[in-house]
């Protein structure tokens, strides 16, 4: 029959066992157990051909479970079960542990598990409000007789006091009221071993056997510096899909393969509380979590707005992501003070490096985009383009040093300037030398030039006549009254000439990385009038190509790796072979592409200072008005 403290009234097989003692023994058809569970106890030595045909579970003394066609639910559908605590002494496997048949037809999978872990919380076995203590010893009022019977040496004590004091049942005595518990070595400090032994203070209780953590597994391997291993894994879970592609959707309820599932009750379940943390990685670990080479390395999803994807607490100045593109350099690196890095220091990016901003739906390769090229070894020399046909800041835009760069250039000017006032221009006497009066021939080649009327030849261009008409002064001719007289218009200040520059495009070879078309199964949903329809369908994608290059050592010998023979047949106990290892990489591809630079022409560009060319104007103004007579 079913084993003891199971509730459940899904239907049971009648169970027994049978020892095989040590022999030979051939099957050549199922055994006839009459529809029992049958639990074949084998000897080591019991040799069996025709394994298969055993009908029902078998155990080898001391060395390995194996139930060959798991059924039903709880122990029938598991391998090997470990519970600890709960006060069971024989818990079933809690595999689909429902109540009734009607519950396990709303249950969503019929599981079985090779290997079952089942910890569960209990009571200390004795929680006492005050107890006496001497330096070996606690006395308490007399166990119950449960109690007396489930006492045992080398239990835990831990007392009420705050801070705890910790110590180890060594031997007990019991009186016609009390229980003297005596303890090795004496009471120790909780956290505090060090401080050595110490005496508690009388009239405070303590908690015996007190199980303050539970684990459903915990696997350690410990790589010694005498012993023949060089690697060691806590825990393999290795899945082989041999049926069909699961797809891309962890949400869709279909043909889910999973390596690794923490699961708890759903959010705001009845009587039920949120738990820490899914999978931590404590301790000294190169990597707390490796993805090796996963379509999807990390996935999160939620439909709560106050949740969060990733949160990371880090010391000052600690990278917090930093993410590497090895087949062309590129590099993206967040840091615990909340800088951000595009780009590798070591890698030269001719086409800069980007952030791209996609706004308008309307499908173009970005709405708003900002671009970072050029650069040399000192911070700060490289060129950002700001590419959105509005730029709007919210507050004042101001160089990084005074009185050093300029606004626009000669090759790249500003249209048109709004203003709520004119430009301010730095008066202050404490930062001028050399005051003086304008010299007289300086105002004398002034009265040569001659004020005008013009349009602007690529305003003509792109209106014709309905241009505009603008009044001002021809740089040219400025440099040619002056120069009349000897005088240098761009020494005075008047004149300003730069180098054209030009936007071009050329072809540049780039690596990159060749993408291959894919074709994978996947479950879609459409939305009826009803229900909603699941279907399995197939889809291209694309992925990077790659190629499984070996692996060599420095003598360009193979390197070897264990794994489990794919030729094997099912069945049978999986044996492992030696392999060479290899490594897939990204398949890469020289490229010629166009991209637009910008370089120098062999043409200038005059510019007039107009601040320096209206107040000339006015001095030859007021110069002009005191020599003539006043009438």
């Amino acid at each position: 029959m079913g084993p003891p403290n199971n509730t459940s009234t899904v239907p049971r097989a009648v169970t027994t066992s049978v020892s095989v003692p040590a022999g030979n023994y051939t099957l050549a058809s199922m055994v006839d157990v009459g529809n029992k569970a049958v639990t074949w106890v084998l000897n080591p030595g019991a040799k069996i051909t025709g394994s298969d045909f055993i009908n029902g579970r078998t155990t080898r003394e001391g060395l390995k479970v194996t139930h060959g066609h798991p059924f039903g639910v709880l122990d029938h559908a598991g391998g090997f079960t470990a519970t600890i605590g709960g006060g069971y002494s024989d818990k079933a496997a809690p595999l689909a542990g429902v109540a009734s048949p009607a519950a396990l037809a709303d249950y969503p999978n019929y599981d079985a598990a090779a290997l079952i872990g089942a910890a569960y919380s209990y009571p200390a076995l004795a929680d006492v409000a005050s107890a006496a203590y001497g330096a070996l010893t606690a006395t308490v009022p007399l166990l119950s007789d449960e109690q007396r019977l489930r006492l045992r040496r080398g239990m835990i004590i831990e007392t009420k006091h705050v801070p705890a004091f910790i110590g180890v049942v060594d031997s007990w005595v019991h009186t016609a009221t009390t229980t003297v518990l005596t303890v090795k070595d004496g009471w120790y400090i909780y956290r505090n071993s060090s401080a050595g032994t110490q005496l508690p203070a009388n009239s405070v209780g303590l908690r015996l056997s007190p199980v303050t953590k539970i684990w459903g597994s915990n696997f350690v391997t410990n790589l010694t510096s005498g012993g023949a291993a060089k690697q060691a894994i806590g825990c393999e879970i290795s899945n082989r899909n041999l049926r069909s592609d699961s797809g891309y959707d962890p949400d869709v309820d279909g043909d889910r393969v999973w390596g690794f599932l923490a699961a708890s009750v759903a959010e705001g379940t009845a009587g039920h509380f949120s738990s820490q943390a899914a999978f931590i990685a404590r301790g000294w670990w190169g990597y707390g979590l490796v993805a090796d080479n996963q379509d999807i390395g990390y996935y999160y999803k939620t439909t709560g707005a106050a949740k969060t994807a990733i949160k990371t607490r880090m010391a000052f100045g600690a990278t917090i992501m930093d993410c590497e593109d090895t087949t062309n350099g590129r590099r993206y690196r967040i840091t615990g003070m909340g800088d951000t890095a595009h780009g590798d220091p070591a890698v030269v990016a001719g086409s800069g490096r980007s952030i791209l901003f996609h706004t308008s739906g309307l499908g173009a390769p970005y709405d708003a985009r900002i671009n970072a090229t050029g650069g040399s070894a000192s911070p700060g020399q490289g060129t950002l383009v700001f590419s959105a046909v509005n730029n709007v800041f919210g507050g004042t835009v101001r160089p990084t040093q005074d009185n050093v760069f300029a606004s626009g250039s000669a090759s790249f000017r500003w249209s048109t300037v709004f203003a709520g006032s004119g430009t301010i221009n730095t008066s202050d006497e404490r930062l001028k030398t050399d005051i003086g009066s304008i010299p007289n021939d300086w105002l004398d080649a002034w009265g040569d030039v001659e004020w005008r009327r013009y349009k602007f030849t690529d305003a003509v261009e792109q209106k014709g006549d309905a241009a505009r008409w603008h009044i001002g002064l021809i740089a040219q001719q400025i440099e040619r009254a002056f120069a009349a007289r000897g005088l240098d218009a761009f020494e005075i200040g008047l004149l300003c000439k730069d180098r054209v520059m030009e936007k071009v495009t050329v072809t540049v070879e780039e690596s990159r990385a060749v993408m291959e078309d894919v074709e994978v199964d996947y479950l879609s949903q459409e939305i009826g009038e009803s229900c909603i329809v699941q279907r399995r369908a197939k889809r291209i994608i694309q992925r990077q190509k790659q190629v499984n290059l070996p692996i060599v050592d420095e003598e360009g010998e193979p390197v070897m790796e264990e794994v489990l023979d794919p030729d094997a047949p099912q069945g049978e106990d999986r044996r492992r072979i030696m392999v060479p290892m290899v490594r897939a990489v990204p398949v890469m591809e020289t490229v010629s592409v166009e991209r637009e630079v910008e370089r120098e022409t062999d043409g200038w560009r005059y510019g007039v200072r107009y601040t320096e060319a209206l107040a000339m104007e006015a001095e030859w103004v007021r110069r002009e008005m005191k020599s003539k007579p006043v009438s």
